[in-house]
């Protein structure tokens, strides 16, 4: 957060994600599935890939020290 790195989403822990691959290892069919339910009652399965929200990740809100810096040093190059 300090240094103006995106910060992870919360979702689903380390250890779970550590675990599937353990027990896919073992030959056992594991997957993720989320249910979405659409407006006229119906359901559809989707199978969800942890793997794949490691990008999914957001900004921070407030300014990091890199940023503020950064206006510094640009006030300085402009006095």
């Amino acid at each position: 957060i300090v240094k103006g790195k995106a910060i992870p989403r919360p979702g689903t822990p380390e250890s779970f994600k550590v675990l599937m691959r353990e027990l896919q290892s073992l030959c056992l069919d594991i997957a993720v599935h989320k249910l979405d339910t659409n407006e006229d009652g119906s359901s559809r399965d989707t199978e969800v890939d942890l793997m794949a929200d490691v990008n999914n990740r957001r900004t921070p809100s407030r300014p990091t020290y890199e940023s503020i810096s950064r206006d510094m040093d640009l006030e300085e190059v402009e006095e």
